[in-house]
């Protein structure tokens, strides 16, 4: 990861779709190092679970929902809520397809203060696989299940990859509070704006 810091070829910046975080991106052969920096007063928080720790959880295709519409490919680190829970289960499940296992992941944050940043590393090797892009938040800790149909890439799409940011997650971080006050958890899981950054064209 820091020959990936030193070897970068291009610098770009772009807008966030919230004011408050500028978002950076550094590039090159092998990899996307996104900058994420908190440029207001107040503190955010980064739903970290899928990418934090887990550099190899960036190539999984399942991560990757294509837009027909808009000929636009997403690198989705939002929240899969029907997978989530406070507690992870005894089985472990194995392999960068695992957070689609119920147990297996929690809700992690980082915490941005003022000025405070966040880098992230995405893999750019991936097999050209693909599902179709969903609306998260139409998934609650209630549904059964997530939507996972395949699709082809075209040859010519738009590239980026979106993170949720939250203004308060202190229900998601209290397990009483998932199992005695479950509509205000579910409430709460699904009160993030969505941040994109735009990788390539």
């Amino acid at each position: 990861m820091i020959l990936c810091m030193l070897l970068f070829h291009s610098f770009h910046n772009v807008a966030g779709v919230i004011d408050s975080i500028n978002v950076n991106i550094i590039e090159n052969d092998s990899c996307w190092i996104i900058s994420l920096q908190n440029i207001s007063k107040d503190t955010v928080y980064i739903f970290d679970s899928y990418f934090k720790n887990n550099y190899y959880n960036t190539k999984s295709p399942l991560l990757y929902r294509y837009n027909k519409k808009e000929r636009v490919c997403s690198i989705n680190f939002l929240p899969i809520v029907p997978y989530l829970s406070p507690n992870k289960s005894d089985i472990l499940v194995l392999g960068i397809n695992s957070f689609v296992h119920i147990g297996q992941y929690s809700y992690n944050f980082t915490k941005l203060g003022p000025k405070d940043s966040l880098q992230v590393f995405i893999c750019k090797k991936f097999d050209n696989r693909a599902y179709r892009d969903v609306d998260y938040k139409k998934y609650s800790r209630y549904s059964f299940g997530f939507e996972f149909r395949k699709t082809k890439l075209p040859k010519h799409y738009r590239l980026v990859s979106k993170f949720a940011v939250y203004k308060d997650v202190s229900i998601l971080q209290s397990k009483d509070d998932f199992y005695y006050n479950e509509w205000l958890f579910n409430n709460q899981a699904l009160s993030y704006d969505v941040l994109t950054a735009v990788l390539g064209e």
